[in-house]
Parts: structure tokens; C-alpha cells; sequence
């Protein structure tokens, strides 16, 4: 096998011991950062091609990488607004989306460059809700002085989490799942489903090359609705 993929490494052991003080703070005070005007122009035309679209449901693919795994979110998902978003130009290119055209239509899915802070912030303030919310293999950011730049330990969670939907986190670093699924169900109450699982059919790249090493992967589902 060319260029295996291995495990995470990282000093910690368990759960980082400041992220319930850092959950704390975060929901007891709003998130005070500016947005950038390009992402506020950009989520205008997704919220217009969401509307135009006449699709009741909304399904976001966070941190989508290539659009591999939104292309395919939408395929089995017919009926749905399926949008897809990374910062990255260079994962989307691709799909024809350059630095002047931020989005592209396929179907029932849209591609965009946007970062994904901005956009949780402008669906929760245009009064989103999700039917479905992927987050695939996130960035783990292993070192314990990065704590805050994981998606659960980050100022924006909440807004994350207060879009709704049906929420699936993958991850190849158990601690990261912990963490997450820790964090998310101290904002709603109540528990969701965490387990060591072998995807079938891999969503993204990753998983794919995660797959073929044989490294453990971990998912995590919470229905923020019920």
C-alpha cells in the first residue's frame, strides 16, 4: 500500500482537562467576531440558490475537502438541498469553482469556498435549520495547546449545534469523538450514539486511505430535534 495513513498521535490521554471551563464560556457569551463581507456575499447567493430551489430540507456537509463526500450525500438524497463547504480553493477547484466563483450547482448539491465559521454563524442568523449536519473527519489538532481550535472547543459550537438536525461526526482519533460528543450533549441534554465502526462504503478520501490502513474510526450521531 503507497503512503499509509497512521493513527493520531498526541500527548494527551484522555479528554482535555480545560474543555468543560472552555464550553462554559463559550455559551455564556456570544461570539463576537467580526464576519468577513466575502463570506456574507457568498452565503447571499447559497440562501438565494437554497430558496430558488423550492427544497424544503437543507443538509450540510461542513468541511466537505474535494466535494467526494457531498456529491454523494446528495446522490442518496434526492429530495434534499445538499451544500458543501471548505475554505480551501485548491480541494474545490476541481468542480470549476475559482477566486471569482465561490459556488457551483450539481444537481441537488452546491459546492462553496467559505469558511465554515462564518457559515454556521449566517445559517443560525438567517434562521437555518438543518435536516442532516456531516462533519467528516475534521482536523484533529492533537496538540493539547490547540484545544480551541477543535470544532467542539472552538467559540462557534453553539451556533454548530443550534442549527438542528441530525448530526454525524467521523473521526479517526478517539479522544476527538469524546471530546465532541461530550461537549455536544452537555448543550442539548441528553446522549447520542459514540462507536468504534468500519465504513461499507467510504464518504471521502480519508476514510477511504483510513480504511485500507486498518486504523480504528469512530462515529458519533445526535439528533439535535428530537
Amino acid at each position: 500500500m503507497r503512503n499509509p495513513s497512521r493513527p493520531v498521535t498526541s500527548r494527551q490521554s484522555a479528554a482535555h482537562v480545560r474543555l468543560d471551563e472552555i464550553l462554559q464560556r463559550h455559551t455564556g457569551s456570544a461570539y463576537r467576531k467580526p464576519i468577513a463581507d466575502r463570506s456574507r456575499a457568498v452565503f447571499q447567493q447559497l440562501d438565494q440558490q437554497r430558496r430558488d430551489s423550492g427544497l424544503q430540507h437543507v443538509v450540510l456537509d461542513a468541511g466537505c475537502g474535494t466535494g467526494e463526500s457531498t456529491l454523494e450525500i446528495a446522490r442518496q438524497n434526492p429530495g434534499t438541498f445538499v451544500l458543501g463547504i471548505d475554505k480551501s480553493l485548491h480541494r474545490l477547484r476541481r468542480h470549476g469553482i475559482s477566486e471569482t466563483g465561490h459556488l457551483v450547482c450539481r444537481g441537488n448539491a452546491v459546492l462553496a469556498q467559505m469558511d465554515c465559521v462564518d457559515c454556521w454563524r449566517l445559517a443560525r442568523e438567517a434562521g437555518w435549520r438543518l435536516r442532516q449536519h456531516w462533519l467528516l473527519y475534521p482536523n484533529p489538532w492533537p496538540k493539547p495547546r490547540h484545544i480551541m481550535r477543535r470544532w467542539h472547543a472552538h467559540p462557534v459550537f453553539p451556533d454548530l449545534i443550534g442549527l438542528g438536525g441530525a448530526l454525524e461526526l467521523r473521526t479517526n482519533w478517539r479522544i476527538y469523538a469524546d471530546e465532541f460528543a461530550g461537549a455536544a450533549e452537555a448543550l442539548v441534554g441528553r446522549g447520542g450514539e459514540l462507536r468504534h465502526w468500519f465504513p461499507a462504503e467510504p464518504l471521502t478520501n480519508f476514510e477511504r486511505k483510513y480504511r485500507q490502513s486498518r486504523l480504528p474510526l469512530y462515529r458519533f450521531r445526535l439528533n439535535l430535534d428530537q
